[in-house]
């Protein structure tokens, strides 16, 4: 299942990172959108090479990450609405949320990630 996850994400982030130079809003939009394709392939990458050293716990956190990465775009369909019509204007709105839809994501990963911290430490491999 993790292959298949990980070859599904090396290919969606580099057409995201291409489909990007399309986006709605201009170069600042389509460079929220590059910044999360390089996210989200850079994270899943780490996982990947993690794993593959027997690093379990940077691995899991990677993949936290991955997957923060992963909805962001659920998240943006989320929020897009609702920033539509606090900013009434669907461009601008747009572009707000080319940035802000990996945001909340992140956060959560990052303090899902330091919970595990207490847990012991992270330099941990297993053979």
């Amino acid at each position: 299942m993790g292959k298949i996850y990980i070859i599904s994400v090396l290919l969606s982030a580099l057409t995201g990172f291409y489909i990007a130079f399309y986006a709605t809003g201009g170069i600042a939009a389509a460079l929220g959108f590059m910044s999360l394709s390089i996210i989200w392939f850079y994270t899943t990458l780490m996982g990947y090479l993690n794993i593959m050293k027997g690093k379990w716990i940077q691995h899991q956190k990677m993949m936290i990450y991955s997957y923060a990465s992963c909805f962001a775009a659920v998240t943006l369909r989320l929020w897009l609405p609702i920033l539509n019509i606090v900013v009434g204007n669907f461009e601008t709105a747009y572009l707000i949320v080319a940035w802000w839809c990996r945001i909340p994501n992140l956060i959560i990963a990052y303090f899902m990630n330091k919970k595990t911290d207490y847990a012991g430490p992270s330099t941990e491999t297993y053979a």
